[in-house]
C-alpha cells in the first residue's frame, strides 16, 4: 500500500518483481514490459540520481498510456479548477486592455461580438490543450464537439474508447487490434531508420483478432532459467569474503638423477630436497627457516658423472640419505615446528616452485612407483614463472637471468636444490615487498588421474 496525499485515503499498488539477471538480455526485458504495460517502472540499481531519472524516462515508453493520461487529467482538473494555458492568459490580458480603452473612450462594447470571440478562442484553446496532451487533431475535435468543449470529458472519452473486435469467421480490412486502436488517437511518430511496411494489395483481406495483454502472456516472453542460473556458485559476489593472502610460502626445489647420453629408467628420482619458508604475516616478507635433505634413489642408486658434475652432489651424500617416504615425513614435521598448519582447510600456506616439473611430474611419478599415499598439499602449487611474467613483464627463461634482471643478486652455486630455493625466494620477497603483490591462490593443481590443470607459461 502506498500513502496518498490525504492520510485517510490509501492507494492500492500492485508490485511485480521481474526475474531479470545478468544472463538476461535487454531486448527480453523490453518485450516483457511492452506486453505487461505497467503504470510505472522503478529502477532499483543505479549510480546516481540523474542516472535513475534517465532510466525511468527511458522505460516510460512501455508504460500504460491510458493510466498516464488519466493521471495527467487528474492533476490538471482534479486539484481545484482548470489550469490556464498561455493562450488563455493572453486573451484575458487583451480583454482587459479593451475594457480599459472602452472606459477611456466611453463607448459601450458590443457584447455579442465579444461572446463570439470568446467562444472561438475557448474552442481553439481546448483543441490546443488536447493536442499538447498527444491526441491527434481529428480525434480531439470530434471528442470536443461531442462533449461541447469540455476538455476533461473529451479526454476520458478517448481514453475509455471501446475496442472494436472482429467477428469470428468474417474479414474486415478496417478491423483494428487493441494496440492500433489506442495508437490511432495519438500523433504518429516518424522513424527514418525503420522501413515502412508495404501495403497489401486491394484484393487481399486479412483477419485480425483482438488480444488483451495479460500477465501470463507477458511472463511467457521470459526464458526459463538455465542450469547455470540456478546452480550454487562457489563464489557469490558481494556476500562471500574475498580470498585471503597465504600466511606462509614454501619455496621448493628438487634435484634428481640425470644423464647426458641416455634416459634414466624407469624414471628420474629425487636426490636432494631443498626448500625455504617465507613468512607473509608481516612486512617485510622474509625467509625464516630452511630445510635440506638428501634422498637415496631406489632404481638408480649410482649417480652418473654428469649428474655429480651438474648438481655437485656426491655419491656418499646420497648413500647416507633417507628414503623418499622418510624425507616427506621429515618435511611435514619441519613445517609443523615452524607453526605451519599442514592439514588445515583452507590451507594457510602454498608451495612455490620455479616451473611445473617438480610437483607436476617428478614427485607424483616417484610416489606412485613407491606406493606412497598422495598428499593434498603436493597436489596444488604456484608456478612462479607464470607470476614473474605477469608482474615484471619479462621473459622467464633461466632462474639466474630472471633474478639478476630485477636487481637481486644471485647467491650460491646453481643446480643445488637449497641454493635455487633461496634465489627463487628472493624473487618472492621482491614481489611482496617492492611490487606489493599478494599471493592468494595457486596457479596449478593435479586431478585424480595426475593431469595438470591451471595456468602455465607460454611456449617459446
Amino acid at each position: 500500500m502506498e500513502q496518498a496525499e490525504d492520510p485517510n485515503d490509501l492507494v492500492e499498488v500492485e508490485v511485480r518483481l521481474v526475474p531479470y539477471s545478468e544472463h538476461s538480455s535487454y531486448a527480453e526485458l523490453c518485450d516483457f514490459l511492452r506486453e505487461l504495460k505497467p503504470v510505472r517502472v522503478l529502477p532499483t540499481v543505479f549510480g546516481s540520481e540523474s542516472e535513475r531519472r534517465r532510466m525511468e524516462k527511458d522505460f516510460c515508453r512501455f508504460c500504460d498510456k491510458k493510466e498516464v493520461g488519466r493521471e495527467f487529467v487528474k492533476k490538471m482538473f482534479g486539484g481545484g479548477g482548470n489550469v490556464k494555458t498561455k493562450t488563455e492568459t493572453e486573451m484575458e490580458e487583451k480583454q482587459e486592455e479593451k475594457e480599459i480603452e472602452i472606459i477611456k473612450v466611453g463607448t459601450p462594447p458590443d457584447e455579442t461580438e465579444n461572446e463570439n470571440i470568446n467562444d472561438d478562442s475557448n474552442d481553439d484553446n481546448n483543441l490546443m490543450t488536447m493536442m499538447n496532451m498527444g491526441f491527434s487533431k481529428d480525434a480531439s475535435m470530434s471528442a470536443l464537439k461531442k462533449r461541447k468543449g469540455n476538455v476533461e470529458d473529451a479526454v476520458n472519452d478517448i481514453l475509455n474508447a471501446p475496442v472494436k473486435k472482429a467477428s469470428p469467421g468474417k474479414t474486415s480490412p478496417t478491423t483494428h487490434t487493441s494496440k492500433s486502436t489506442i495508437n490511432d488517437f495519438f500523433k504518429p511518430t516518424k522513424n527514418k531508420n525503420k522501413k515502412q511496411k508495404k501495403e497489401l494489395p486491394p484484393t487481399t483481406t486479412t483477419t485480425t483478432t483482438t488480444t488483451t495483454p495479460t500477465h501470463q502472456n507477458a511472463l511467457s516472453l521470459l526464458k526459463n532459467p538455465t542450469a547455470r542460473d540456478i546452480r550454487p556458485n562457489s563464489r557469490r559476489k558481494g556476500l562471500d569474503l574475498p580470498p585471503t593472502e597465504f600466511q606462509f610460502l614454501v619455496v621448493l626445489d628438487y634435484e634428481w638423477t640425470c644423464d647426458s647420453s641416455a634416459s634414466v629408467l624407469p624414471h628420474a628420482e629425487i636426490i636432494e630436497w631443498g626448500c625455504v619458508l617465507v613468512d607473509l604475516r608481516s612486512r617485510p616478507a622474509e625467509i625464516v627457516s630452511e630445510f635440506q635433505e638428501y634422498v637415496k634413489p631406489k632404481y638408480n642408486p649410482r649417480l652418473t658423472d654428469f649428474c655429480k658434475e651438474l648438481t655437485a652432489i656426491t655419491q656418499e651424500q646420497v648413500d647416507e640419505g633417507s628414503s623418499l617416504e622418510t624425507t616427506i615425513d621429515n618435511f611435514e614435521s619441519w613445517l609443523r615446528q615452524n607453526g605451519v598448519q599442514v592439514d588445515g582447510v583452507p590451507m594457510s600456506y602454498a608451495v612455490v616452485t620455479w616451473s611445473d616439473a617438480d610437483l607436476g611430474s617428478t614427485l607424483p611419478r616417484q610416489m606412485m612407483s613407491l606406493n606412497i599415499p598422495r598428499r593434498d598439499h603436493f597436489d596444488r602449487w604456484i608456478n612462479l614463472k607464470v607470476l614473474y611474467e605477469r608482474v615484471y613483464k619479462k621473459d622467464s627463461r633461466g632462474l639466474r637471468r630472471c633474478v639478476e634482471a630485477i636487481g637481486v643478486p644471485f647467491e650460491g652455486r646453481a643446480h643445488s636444490g637449497l641454493v635455487d630455493a633461496r634465489n627463487t625466494a628472493g624473487i618472492v620477497c621482491d614481489m611482496v615487498n617492492k611490487q606489493s603483490f599478494r599471493f592468494m591462490k595457486t596457479t596449478r593443481f593435479l586431478e585424480e588421474d595426475g593431469t595438470m590443470v591451471g595456468s602455465k607459461t607460454k611456449k617459446t
